[in-house]
């Protein structure tokens, strides 16, 4: 999905992005997570962008949860490592394989907040190339107990962070979301179906400026230590 074109994607009307063709996508692929409630809306976008950083450095800044919040702090409310499955291999860790619960949030009273638990996938791909990848999992349940109604199911996405030159890197990012739309004030919902809450822009333009920041402090302590 990350390196298809058209037909699966369409630009956006602001030509920020692109946004997923559904009825193509519903044609080539069998849903992993049932099929969508009736109630349910999709937003699906992908994004392109180059960012400070190389792609081992950009990775480890997205393993660590503290680094995860402040690199999306307008887009992610907080994050919970619930279990690591698997530590990867070697030093790089590639293969690593978390639980993470997070909220994703727009910083306004009339966005619900999306609550979702989903499994984080890292895996270095060739050499300067990396894939991350996050996959919904179903409410957890006990007995007949559900703990959390479901409000929205984040499909497979994520990014592709591929070196280029002089410290930065090409970042391929998607981001696939099924969600209760009751949970959205509706002079919102055309501003929040077109990705501009959730979308992929939203991340690398927020990736973006963190690595940037982060480059901008390491010269200085560089300058100043040095």
């Amino acid at each position: 999905m990350a390196m298809s074109d058209e037909p699966f994607w369409v630009r956006s009307l602001d030509g920020s992005g692109e946004i997923l063709n559904i009825e193509e996508y519903a044609r080539s692929f069998i849903p992993i997570i049932g099929i969508k409630p009736s109630h349910f809306t999709t937003e699906a976008t992908r994004s392109f962008g180059i960012v400070a950083g190389n792609s081992l450095t950009l990775v480890e800044m997205l393993m660590n949860d503290s680094q995860w919040v402040d690199t999306f702090p307008c887009i992610i409310g907080k994050v919970n490592t619930f279990d690591v499955i698997s530590t990867g291999i070697g030093e790089s860790k590639s293969g690593t394989l978390l639980l993470i619960e997070t909220n994703l949030q727009i910083i306004s009273n009339v966005v619900h907040v999306h609550e979702i638990q989903f499994l984080h996938f890292y895996q270095k791909h060739a050499e300067g190339t990396w894939i991350i990848v996050d996959v919904y999992i179903d409410t957890i349940k006990e007995g007949s107990e559900q703990y959390k109604i479901e409000k929205c199911r984040r499909l497979p996405s994520g990014c592709i962070i591929q070196d280029v030159s002089n410290g930065y890197s090409k970042v391929i990012w998607i981001e696939h979301m099924e969600y209760d739309e009751i949970f959205v004030h509706h002079l919102y919902r055309p501003f929040i179906r077109a990705g501009l809450g959730f979308g992929a822009q939203r991340w690398i333009s927020s990736m973006q400026r963190q690595s940037e920041f982060l480059r901008v402090m390491a010269s200085f302590v560089d300058s100043t230590w040095g």
